[in-house]
């Protein structure tokens, strides 16, 4: 049986617009991958956003970006791609501060 301590001391994602969270894909269609995050319904990337397609499977976790927690058909928007360039600009400016570049 779960306990309500168990649970409690996970930390809780940070649903807010922009931010960066994991996700676990749920399926791999033609044209998108539906991903949850967590939230109260899924996400939807375009198989566009993924490099390695072929290798993509059910249960892999990805980093992707909450662009809006509902669009218009109660999905939750997110996208791989500009994760994946937020968290290399945030790698880029890190060295930079840290070697006074």
């Amino acid at each position: 049986m779960v306990q309500m301590q168990d649970v409690m001391s996970k930390p809780m994602p940070d649903f807010r617009e922009g931010s960066i969270v994991k996700g676990r894909i749920l399926e791999v269609r033609p044209r998108e991958v539906l991903v949850d995050i967590g939230y109260k319904s899924e996400g939807v990337i375009s198989i566009s956003e993924f490099e390695d397609v072929e290798n993509l499977e059910v249960g892999d976790e990805v980093d992707v970006l909450l662009e809006r927690l509902e669009n218009d058909e109660g999905m939750v928007v997110l996208s791989k791609e500009k994760a994946a360039y937020r968290q290399n600009w945030n790698k880029i400016a890190g060295v930079f501060q840290e070697d006074g570049l």
